[in-house]
């Protein structure tokens, strides 16, 4: 009954009942004569309960095997990215609330774990984490938990009817509840791996939820593509040192609307220098070693007789100042996202990948989740 409702389009479960009721097609494929009465549309929610998610996942893998087994999905790589599912509820249902960082993902992580005194051990070590920089150790449990605002919205208010889903802004569209979906494809279109969460857990959030999905039906991918927003240097880090190549473009946080972008300084590893698009020498300054940062400054001559200073540095700046990270994994992630191979993996993701989401949210009900709550928007994805 389900799958007559994906395959049609049909987003009420009690429309499903209805419709089959009626369709004598329907009624053939499920095995229900005409005189036969069909279940309640109370069945599904019951079975959802029943079940658990473990049963619709493993169903999930099932299938996948299948293709799997036909030779119809390619497990080399990994085309991932996320996309936003709107909560079922409204801004009107929100009150304010006071939580730090710490009580906000602790929350998330023991609504999510049964084990208490696993619970336990998470919740020492996550007061010490949240809201830090990346020290150069990758844990996965605190990745696109890290460097949340203080005083974010999410933080500070929560909604009655859905108090997992929390808000996200979108320019012309405003701020609305929502979860995530995280999605995995090959380069056909299969999805391969999903992953549900809040929607202000940062994308990198995901990335270990859907390798080890990914690797347990088909193996460690051999490569992955993504955009900017997984070219953390922890993410980088992560997939990297499982010998998995990275066609992401690392994150850059020098680039500001009206000005020259990072990309148009051409380092130079011989000297370790940065040249400006005028052709000046930035030299190496300092290096902040808690965020394994390097930074690269100009000479404060240099930019003021430039003839092009108002499209590098503000009016109140006396030289531009360039940094990157001190990180082969940043490298790395470049070299592969330029070459040949990963231009061509970028392509895919745009095309494969967003039609996935793009289909998904247009006839099959995900742009905006059916149930309530973080466990029950995993059942809706698998």
């Amino acid at each position: 009954m389900l799958l007559i409702g994906y395959l049609f389009d049909i987003r009420s479960e009690r429309k499903l009942v209805e419709e089959i009721s009626l369709n004598l097609a329907y009624r053939w494929y499920i095995g229900y004569d005409l005189d036969d009465a069909i279940p309640n549309h109370s069945i599904f929610s019951k079975a959802r309960t029943r079940f658990g998610r473990r049963i619709f996942a493993e169903i999930f893998s099932h299938i996948l095997k299948f293709c799997i087994n036909y030779g119809l999905v390619s497990g080399d790589g990994m085309l991932i990215d996320s996309t936003v599912v709107k909560a079922d509820a409204a801004r009107d249902s929100m009150i304010k609330v006071s939580l730090s960082p710490e009580e906000y993902w602790r929350e998330l992580d023991e609504s999510e774990k049964k084990d208490s005194s696993r619970g336990k051990k998470k919740k020492d070590s996550l007061t010490q984490q949240v809201g830090s920089h990346f020290s150069g150790k990758v844990d996965k449990d605190r990745m696109g938990k890290r460097r949340r605002n203080r005083k974010a919205t999410y933080l500070k208010r929560r909604s009655t009817t859905d108090p997992k889903a929390t808000l996200f802004y979108r320019p012309g569209m405003g701020s609305y509840l929502s979860y995530k979906a995280h999605i995995a494809t090959d380069t056909i279109g299969f999805v391969t791996a999903i992953h549900g969460s809040p929607s202000s857990l940062h994308d990198t959030g995901g990335v270990p939820n859907l390798i080890e999905s990914h690797k347990k039906l088909l193996g460690t991918p051999s490569w992955i593509a993504a955009d900017t927003k997984y070219g953390s240097e922890e993410c980088l880090k992560y997939l990297q040192d499982k010998g998995i190549k990275t066609s992401i473009k690392p994150e850059t946080k020098n680039n500001r609307p009206g000005y020259f972008s990072k990309d148009k300084f051409e380092y130079d590893s011989s000297r370790d220098i940065y040249i400006c698009p005028q052709g000046k020498i930035l030299t190496r300054k300092a290096k902040n070693k808690k965020l394994n940062r390097i930074r690269y400054k100009a000479k404060v001559g240099d930019c003021h007789s430039c003839p092009v200073k108002e499209k590098c540095i503000k009016p109140n700046v006396d030289s531009r100042i360039v940094t990157h990270y001190d990180s082969c994994y940043y490298s790395n992630a470049r070299d592969w996202y330029t070459s040949k191979y990963g231009r061509t993996l970028q392509k895919l993701r745009g095309t494969i990948l967003e039609g996935v989401m793009g289909q998904a949210k247009a006839y099959h009900g995900m742009a905006r989740a059916k149930f309530r709550g973080l466990l029950r928007l995993k059942y809706n994805l698998f």
